[in-house]
């Protein structure tokens, strides 16, 4: 058995790198960690068979998270005096910052859709309020345009009696010079 360290660098955080490696860890045969450092590396401590280690270092190679974008892999440094964190209790302390980060994700989008249905809802209430005002409008000049037809109406039947005696006005004519 032996341990070795190993960093990747390049926009590595905050992606997913090191949920990734823990499960790939808790996968294999080694035992070990990975952890953020302070210059935004991924620091990855494992202990282990050589062979293990050196294949476990060609797999992440290979694969990577959906999220990260060209990571830069520094070689395995192999030495016995590495303190390697145990896997379990690494994983389950990862769990439960990443399950922290959702927590606090979530309550962030809660108060953004609050605040945005809040906006909508004004919105809404402006729009319909505006709607209504129209319809109303629509409403009164409709009112407006029966009345005028109303009185067409009437203008209508005064025109129809003036024709009627303008039809029977030669008739009665004709009987009063007779």
């Amino acid at each position: 058995m032996t341990k070795a360290v190993f960093y990747i660098k390049d926009k590595v955080q905050d992606v997913g790198y090191r949920v990734h490696i823990v499960g790939k860890i808790l996968e294999s045969p080694l035992e070990g960690t990975a952890v953020n450092t302070a210059d935004g590396s991924v620091k990855v401590m494992l202990r282990g068979e050589k062979e293990h280690i050196l294949q476990f270092y060609e797999e992440l190679k290979k694969e990577k998270p959906e999220l990260a974008e060209n990571p830069a892999m520094s070689k395995p440094e192999f030495n016995e005096a590495l303190e390697v964190p145990d896997a379990m209790r690494s994983s389950q302390h990862l769990m439960l910052g990443q399950f922290s980060k959702g927590v606090g994700f979530l309550a962030e989008m809660n108060q953004k859709l609050e605040t945005g249905f809040n906006g909508m809802n004004q919105k809404l209430e402006t729009g319909f309020n505006g709607m209504n005002q129209t319809m109303t409008g629509m409403n009164q000049k409709l009112d407006e345009s029966n009345q005028k037809l109303d009185s067409l109406e009437g203008i209508k039947q005064g025109l129809t009696d003036i024709k009627q005696t303008l039809v029977e006005l030669p008739k009665k004519i004709a009987e009063a010079i007779s």
